[in-house]
């Protein structure tokens, strides 16, 4: 993850920033429960991760009574 530091910095606006940082957060959150899954595709590990994180946090902002 140290790689995208470089990126991380590139990115033009305060927002993309925070969105990025987000979304490697994410992929940071769920990596070691991925590695259970026995799929050697690591991009597919992380990349379930980061959806994961981020079902998760949109689950949590919307309101209770939309969801259904």
């Amino acid at each position: 993850m140290k790689r995208w530091d470089e990126f991380a910095r590139l990115l033009t606006t305060p927002e993309d920033r925070a969105a990025f940082e987000m979304v490697r957060t994410g992929a940071r959150r769920y990596a070691a429960q991925a590695t259970y899954v026995g799929s050697p595709d690591l991009l597919e590990a992380i990349l379930l991760s980061v959806l994961t994180d981020l079902a998760v946090r949109l689950r949590s902002e919307t309101p209770a009574t939309a969801h259904r």
